[in-house]
C-alpha cells in the first residue's frame, strides 16, 4: 500500500492539540490522560468502575486520592467520569458510576 493510502495514527498524535483531563480533589489536581484506554473501556463494560478509576489515575495519584482524609465515594467517581467523557468528546458505556449507586468508598 502507498504511503498517501495509510491511515497515519503516529501523524494524528503529532498533530493534535489534546490537552490532559484535569481535576481537583481535597486541594490537589488529578492529571487523566488525554485519550481513553481500552483497558478502562473493558473495566468500565465489566462495571468495575474502581478498577476503571485506578487505570485511568495510575497508581500512584489512586493511592493520594484514596488515602486523602476527604472521602472519594462513588458519586465523586461518576462526576469525575463525566466530566472526562465531556472533555473528550465521547460516550463511556453505562457503568454503576452513576449517582443512583450504593454509597461505597473508594477505600482499600
Amino acid at each position: 500500500m502507498p504511503d498517501d493510502e495509510v491511515f497515519d495514527l503516529d501523524a494524528l498524535d503529532r498533530e493534535a492539540n489534546s490537552k490532559p483531563f484535569v481535576f481537583r480533589f481535597d486541594g490537589r489536581e488529578y492529571t487523566c490522560p488525554d485519550d481513553i484506554s481500552i483497558e478502562m473501556i473493558q473495566l468500565i463494560e465489566a462495571e468495575d468502575v474502581l478498577g476503571a478509576m485506578r487505570v485511568l489515575l495510575g497508581d500512584e495519584q489512586w493511592d493520594e486520592i484514596v488515602n486523602s482524609p476527604k472521602m472519594f465515594g462513588v458519586t465523586r467517581m461518576g462526576k469525575v467520569l463525566e466530566a472526562y467523557r465531556k472533555h473528550l468528546g465521547i460516550g463511556l458505556p453505562n457503568s454503576s458510576a452513576s449517582t443512583t449507586s450504593s454509597r461505597t468508598t473508594a477505600r482499600r
